[in-house]
């Protein structure tokens, strides 16, 4: 595979995973810089960050929360600009071994997590 790459395919399954999660109504992908790596920070609107990561654990998708205040200074000054912007996010990572079938598994489970946040809003059994 050779270093250029692992790094090539990193940042394409990362990419394809941002843009999967952007495109799921309620997801918002907090990625900054101009060259991003194979993690992905998001957050589902209204639902906590610890469980999201409970939801996508029992889908079998292994993902962790991180503190924005301690992480890159880039995220640092992108919450200090957004009042938006959670104090926890959820951040999973794309290594070159991983298939595009685990972004599907991913995206679906996240997409399930809103969908069923929906419909405990509305009071529907889920």
């Amino acid at each position: 595979v050779g270093v250029e790459g692992a790094w090539e395919r990193i940042k394409w399954l990362a990419e394809c995973a941002r843009r999967r999660l952007e495109a799921i109504d309620g997801v918002t992908v907090w990625d900054v810089g101009e060259e991003k790596c194979g993690i992905i920070s998001f957050s589902v609107d209204g639902v906590d960050s610890g469980d999201v990561r409970r939801w996508l654990g029992e889908h079998g998708c292994n993902v962790w929360t991180s503190k924005v205040a301690i992480n890159t200074r880039a995220e640092y000054e992108a919450r200090e600009e957004s009042e938006d912007m959670p104090e926890e996010v959820i951040r999973a990572s794309v290594h070159y071994f991983n298939a595009e079938w685990e972004v599907d598994k991913l995206c679906a489970a996240v997409e399930g997590l809103w969908i069923a946040s929906l419909k405990a809003d509305t009071g529907e059994i889920l």
